[in-house]
């Protein structure tokens, strides 16, 4: 069952970023139109909804957004966001980063290692669902 997540945030950043909670994992699709700024605040504002549990696993499906375009800077800033959301967020999550794209799934690769600079936080690239669905119910 798919239950849909109700945001506060402008309509924007609804365009950017979709969220949804699935069988007690959240899952956020990356549109095309996303940017860092976008998906930062989608990331900031999911933590209010009701459906959000502490430690909660997700998917960031990152299929449709193009990774090229995004600098390593950038995401030095998503590294500081998850420290800064750590007290609401938790720190024994799982994380499956999800893109179809070989380019991006070696880039994603390079960003984990910034990211995981944050601390012991358990992150992985995948290039399709199935296999991070699995490796989130292991």
């Amino acid at each position: 069952m798919v239950t849909h997540l109700s945001m506060k945030q402008s309509s924007t950043a609804n365009d950017a970023v979709e969220v949804s909670f699935e069988e007690r994992t959240l899952v956020l699709r990356i549109q095309a139109s996303g940017t860092v700024d976008r998906v930062l605040e989608a990331y900031g504002n999911l933590l209010d909804d009701p459906s959000f549990s502490f430690d909660m696993n997700s998917i960031w499906d990152l299929s449709d957004f193009d990774l090229r375009g995004v600098s390593l800077g950038e995401i030095r800033r998503f590294a500081v966001a998850i420290r800064e959301h750590m007290p609401r967020r938790g720190s024994r999550f799982k994380a499956a980063l999800v893109t179809s794209r070989s380019v991006d799934f070696q880039l994603l690769r390079t960003y984990l290692v910034v990211l995981r600079l944050v601390g012991d936080l358990q992150l992985r690239a995948f290039t399709d669902q199935p296999s991070a669905i699995a490796w989130l119910d292991s």
